[in-house]
């Protein structure tokens, strides 16, 4: 595959020489281009499909569920790797991990499945990461995907501890992704679990609406190009760098960011804040900090770019001032602010107080004028606060919180029409709800066909 592209954008392209400066700095990663006519073979997935059998998945919820699980094993061939995971109070690992030579196996035991008992979410997802972890090898794709309607009660319940444990399984190679159900579940610990393993994390307000979910996490790994994407920095001395978005350290002046797909991006907003006074002064401006980022391609082989410099002119304070924000860089920003606005509206819901709700609501509409999505989206979400009870919308209010703050990942071409975009790169005005597009009696991915 080509290098992935590393674009440095700040807000303003200069520094004020008489004081103190913060500079907004956008560092865009981009994936290669897709492959023209997607000739290019998917790689073999390693997944372990783990479903909550909790009493309160009985009935339908559990029927959808399984439907879910059925739409996966019929997109996999006999070169990806599979194991069935159920679990209640305790996990019970209904088929071991092996390459899906035999479809009829996991059909039959899908069928076996049904509620009871209480919910050791880690328990399951323990047990599904032991079956993944033998498959993990160059070039195979590994995720825990896991399905639960309620909170953790049994075993393994520490919020910290169940992160720790999803953070440690990605540095071995095995992701976890998280698809919560119904209004019962932790939004926040299930959005912790997918943030530190490094996958994704949906929610449905039923367990129909995750079979699109499911489906998008599916062509997502069928598309991924790069892996373990980090970003690192070296910055002049008396410099103060932090970051403006969520994404977890790797090290000291690293980041690690989402996964790339092809013809994708992802990004990190960096404030740096300094007395350009004191910086060295060359010709062309001073020099205020190197970046550098790293990945894994689809083979599982490491690549690393040098260390790229980001000059800029000294200015007086007016000129500096009347330079122009760079609009990329400052619709970032607005997203930043839409999900702390979102946050807000959260906090509000889960206190029952709707108007904290409402004034948070506000607060995104008038944002909306700068920006026809943020619109569109707190109309919705101003729809959702009338119907729904509070903690419905507080999942919605996380979800799309957590999205704003925690992805950060788009279309290297943000002009294309949303519907000429694939699933997994479109930004959802409602992230409960499935798009309709789950294609159940469609045929599953061909080998050769890419994504």
């Amino acid at each position: 595959m080509s290098d992935l592209t590393m674009l440095v954008t700040p807000l303003r392209a200069g520094l004020n020489a008489e004081g103190r400066t913060t500079v907004d700095l956008l560092v865009q990663l981009q994936g290669p281009p897709t492959p023209a006519g997607l000739k290019t073979e998917r790689l073999p997935l390693n997944l372990a499909l783990v479903l909550d059998r909790s009493g309160s998945m009985g009935g339908r919820p559990l029927t959808e569920a399984k439907r879910a699980a059925g739409a996966i094993l019929e997109r996999l061939t006999p070169m990806d790797r599979l194991a069935l995971v159920a679990y209640d109070g305790r996990a019970k690992v209904l088929v071991s991990g092996r390459h899906v030579t035999d479809p009829a196996v996991f059909e039959a035991a899908l069928r076996e499945i049904h509620s009871g008992g209480q919910t050791d979410l880690h328990g399951g997802w323990q047990a599904g990461m032991r079956e993944v972890l033998p498959g993990v090898a160059p070039g195979m794709l590994s995720r825990v995907m896991l399905l639960s309607d309620g909170q953790a009660n049994e075993g393994i319940t520490d919020p910290g501890a169940q992160a720790q444990a999803t953070a440690d399984a990605a540095a071995k190679g095995v992701g976890t992704s998280t698809y919560g159900l119904g209004t019962g579940f932790n939004e926040a610990l299930m959005v912790d679990l997918a943030h530190h393993g490094q996958g994704r994390c949906y929610y449905g307000e039923s367990a129909e609406d995750l079979l699109d979910p499911f489906l998008e996490e599916f062509e997502f790994l069928a598309a991924r190009c790069a892996s373990d994407v980090q970003v690192a920095l070296q910055t002049a001395p008396g410099l103060v760098v932090t970051q403006a978005t969520n994404h977890l350290p790797s090290g000291l002046g690293a980041w690690r960011l989402p996964e790339l797909t092809w013809s994708s991006e992802v990004w990190i907003l960096l404030k740096v804040d300094m007395d350009a006074a004191t910086l060295p002064k060359g010709p062309e401006g001073s020099t205020v900090l190197f970046l550098r980022t790293s990945w894994k391609d689809r083979t599982g082989e490491e690549h690393r770019l040098p260390y790229q410099p980001l000059t800029l002119p000294l200015l007086s304070k007016e000129a500096f001032e009347e330079l122009p924000e760079h609009p990329l860089v400052r619709k970032r920003l607005l997203e930043l602010e839409v999900g702390m606005w979102e946050e807000q509206a959260y906090r509000a819901a889960v206190l029952g107080d709707r108007v904290g709700v409402q004034a948070a609501l506000d607060a995104l509409k008038t944002l909306g004028k700068e920006d026809a999505w943020t619109l569109d989206r707190a109309m919705e979400l101003e729809a959702l606060a009338k119907e729904a009870d509070d903690a419905q919308l507080a999942k919605e209010l996380y979800c799309g919180y957590s999205s704003s703050m925690g992805s950060h990942t788009r279309s290297r071409n943000e002009e294309t029409a949303e519907e000429k975009v694939e699933r997994y790169l479109r930004r959802k005005k409602r992230q409960g709800k499935g798009d309709g597009c789950s294609g159940l009696t469609g045929e599953g991915l061909n080998p050769q066909s890419g994504a």
